[in-house]
């Protein structure tokens, strides 16, 4: 019983303790008469404005499909509407798009600097494809 009546009043006191010593730095007044957005959060921090059409906004994704060298269909994630792709086949037969875009020159460019850079994981020579949006606008 008297560990309980010793809990309570030392959190009594902390209280006491730390109300008074923030009363002492920032004044009774700064706790009690307090104006209209105090304390709000500052017009220079982030702003998480995410509507459609804002510049914050996630970019859409839009499904694109493909016809690889060897006559199967895939289908590619992308952030813009492409319409070609640089494709390579992995070693377990599965396809993967090494680089994207509306560019022919863009996707040549890339596809050969990541083609080269990680030759080994692939089991066929890069491809470029034509693209079609599957999605019905």
């Amino acid at each position: 019983m008297r560990r309980w009546r010793l809990g309570f009043i030392l959190s009594a006191f902390m209280v006491v303790v730390s109300g008074s010593i923030m009363t002492g730095l920032h004044g009774f007044s700064f706790f009690v008469f307090r104006s209209a957005g105090t304390g709000q959060t500052p017009a220079s921090a982030l702003k998480e404005n995410q509507g459609p059409g804002q510049p914050d906004a996630p970019l859409p994704i839009f499904l694109l499909s493909a016809i690889t060298p060897d006559g199967s269909e895939i289908t590619i994630r992308s952030h813009i509407n492409l319409t070609w792709a640089g494709i390579a086949k992995m070693h377990n037969g599965t396809w993967k798009v090494l680089a994207d875009g509306t560019a022919y020159r863009q996707v040549v460019r890339s596809t050969c600097h990541s083609y080269a850079a990680h030759s080994s994981l692939y089991q066929s020579k890069w491809a470029i494809v034509s693209v079609e949006n599957e999605q019905n606008d």
